[in-house]
């Protein structure tokens, strides 16, 4: 009896393979005529659309920020918290009705953003407290830390405006604007 030499079997295994080709397997994708082809060979059937989509695009690295909102009538004490920052807003601070949003667009930076609506109730009675974690710094940075409002250039806030509890850095004020945290006497520890 004679043996077929292991060459010539794997050579015959993989022109087989190639004349088969993925598109003959069942799992394989269907064209849209073999698709039309299958629907038509099943009488009464429905008409079925098969599509093929790419992978979903990956989530975006950089930024990953957002926002939250709170509503509040006069009289309401409430707070609104997003990322490392919380705005308290004390009773009677309203002099209207209002909505207020927080927003932090890059959890990496201690920087934050307001919208008042409506903009006329951006002016509160009673002072309202901001409140800056900054517990994934080390204390002794936080102690060289302050808030910057802005004022059309990052203004530092009064130093009576401005305390410090272990890694919590709280500042207050009677309008909002954009804020951020950042060493005290204008040296920046933010990205540009």
């Amino acid at each position: 009896m004679r043996r077929t030499p292991i060459h010539i079997l794997l050579l015959a295994a993989a022109m087989a393979a190639a004349l088969t080709g993925c598109s003959q397997l069942p799992t394989a994708p269907k064209s849209e005529t073999a698709a039309a082809t299958a629907v038509a060979a099943v009488p009464g059937s429905a008409p079925v659309s098969i599509i093929q989509t790419d992978d979903p695009a990956p989530p975006a690295t950089s930024g990953g920020g957002g926002f939250n909102t709170v509503t509040l009538a006069v009289g309401e004490a409430g707070s609104v918290q997003y990322g490392q920052f919380t705005l308290v807003i004390h009773k009677n601070s309203l002099k209207m009705p209002a909505t207020i949003q927080i927003v932090q667009p890059d959890p990496n930076v201690m920087a934050v953003q307001f919208v008042v609506t409506p903009a006329a109730a951006n002016d509160f009675q009673v002072p309202v407290r901001l409140v800056a974690d900054c517990s994934n710094q080390s204390l002794d940075l936080v102690k060289g830390e302050t808030c910057y409002w802005w004022n059309g250039q990052w203004v530092e806030a009064p130093k009576q405006s401005v305390g410090h509890n272990n890694y919590v850095i709280i500042a207050t004020c009677k309008a909002l604007t954009n804020a951020k945290i950042d060493l005290k006497g204008g040296k920046s520890t933010l990205p540009a």
